[in-house]
């Protein structure tokens, strides 16, 4: 199958205040061809981000 996305090693990492909440801990990640994916959180989690265009954030 062809690799459409791969992924290595992603953090992401929230400051709140003085406070860093830590959301993405060292994720890998291949989609594949024909690979069905879906985001799922709750209201307000950013799940729209990472379908945006130049999300680099």
């Amino acid at each position: 199958m062809t690799k459409l996305i791969e992924i290595r090693d992603l953090s992401k990492v929230y400051e709140r205040g003085k406070q860093k909440v830590e959301v993405l801990h060292h994720i890998d990640l291949d989609v594949e061809q024909g690979d069905f994916l879906a985001l799922m959180g709750p209201s307000g989690s950013s799940k729209a981000g990472p379908s945006s265009p130049g999300c680099a954030s």
